[in-house]
């Protein structure tokens, strides 16, 4: 009866993962509403991120994918 167990933990973190995504969407939603009312400029989490971190945090960005290994040393000798 372990697979009971199991699919109840499952549907229980998928709850939590949807609580926390709904949560966040509807802080932003705030903030983004009291920049707009106060003309603050707005950030994207990327570049608050990146400011917190003090470094490039690659939060939410398409790394580039290569065909093949020559392809991507090609690409970085030529940077």
């Amino acid at each position: 009866h372990v697979e009971t167990y199991l699919y109840y933990a499952i549907m229980i973190g998928s709850l939590f993962i949807l609580w926390r995504r709904f949560f966040n969407w509807v802080c932003w939603t705030q903030i983004d509403r009291i920049c707009h009312k106060y003309n603050i400029p707005r950030y994207d989490q990327k570049e608050l991120m990146d400011r917190y971190e003090g470094q490039d945090s690659h939060y939410g960005e398409k790394k580039k994918v290569y065909a093949n290994y020559q392809e991507a040393i090609n690409s970085e000798q030529s940077s």
